[in-house]
């Protein structure tokens, strides 16, 4: 018997071969039978898979089966090669050592009316694999829209979290001015008894108005952002041109970081402070929202 047929078995009645008996082979696919065993079913068990069929033995499986398995092992090996450990004794040393890195991936953004990457990494903190690549699309492709899910979703919360209280303001005022006007549309006269009137259209323009002000939000909020954060921190160099550039870094760090309980209470004292004067109004034009 042939070597390559040793501890193999017969595709018909699954019986290993031994040495002293004959075998025939598939002049198709190659699989091996007893002779008995071939002439008893006239034809080979694969025969419907024969063009795309080969047969191999489970030797010749086993073979494969831990050939890949050392190119499995040996790719792992190469992979993990591409990962480097970085040893550091706190988390702010990692921090330094991954914002110089990521420095050294932006080193073509070059300042910013003075403003250096430097600087706008000191500001936004742990967010900067996030921030600085959005302010590099500003600064050398002029794109300003970028979406931020977070203050899409996060309004005003997000707009506080991250100092910026005159663009928060502003945009909660717009939109409470809106839902006023809708509130203003639903009591007048006008709207209950005219359906196509002018109220019913401004009614409806208002709710326009405040989608769309979820979608100035959802776009430009970074733009915005990257804004405010250029003006603080020329601000904080000229205020403290005199202490030495670590400590402006310093103080440029502590403006931009963000404060989650800073934007809990000013988003509260906001929107409270709208609803206070929207009660007012309502007031002044005989509006109750109770009856």
């Amino acid at each position: 018997m042939h070597d390559q047929f040793r501890n193999e078995k017969c595709a018909v009645c699954d019986m290993k071969f031994f040495d002293d008996e004959d075998i025939v082979v598939c002049p198709e696919c190659g699989t091996p039978y007893h002779k008995e065993c071939w002439h008893r079913v006239g034809l080979c068990v694969h025969s419907a898979e024969h063009g795309a069929f080969e047969w191999k033995g489970e030797s010749q499986k086993l073979k494969e089966h831990f050939e890949n398995i050392e190119i499995a092992q040996n790719e792992r090996k190469e992979n993990d090669s591409q990962f480097e450990v970085i040893h550091a004794e706190s988390y702010d040393e990692y921090r330094e050592i991954m914002n110089k890195r990521l420095l050294e991936q932006e080193k073509d953004m070059g300042e910013v009316d003075g403003v250096t990457p430097a600087e706008m990494l000191k500001f936004v903190g742990k967010n900067g694999y996030y921030y600085l690549p959005v302010f590099r699309e500003f600064i050398k492709h002029g794109k300003i829209m970028k979406m931020n899910f977070a203050a899409f979703l996060l309004f005003p919360l997000h707009c506080f979290y991250r100092k910026m209280n005159l663009f928060g303001v502003i945009m909660t005022a717009v939109f409470f001015f809106f839902s006023e006007l809708r509130i203003i549309m639903m009591n007048s006269f006008e709207f209950a008894q005219n359906d196509n009137g002018a109220g019913t259209l401004i009614y409806y323009a208002s709710i326009a108005a405040a989608m769309a002000i979820n979608m100035f939000i959802l776009m430009f909020f970074n733009y915005f952002y990257f804004k405010t954060m250029l003006k603080k921190i020329k601000s904080i160099k000229q205020q403290y041109s005199s202490e030495s550039y670590d400590s402006i870094l310093c103080r440029i760090e502590a403006a931009g970081r963000p404060g989650l309980f800073y934007s809990v209470a000013f988003s509260f004292c906001t929107v409270l402070a709208m609803l206070l004067i929207l009660q007012v109004i309502n007031n002044m034009l005989g509006i109750s929202l109770y009856s």
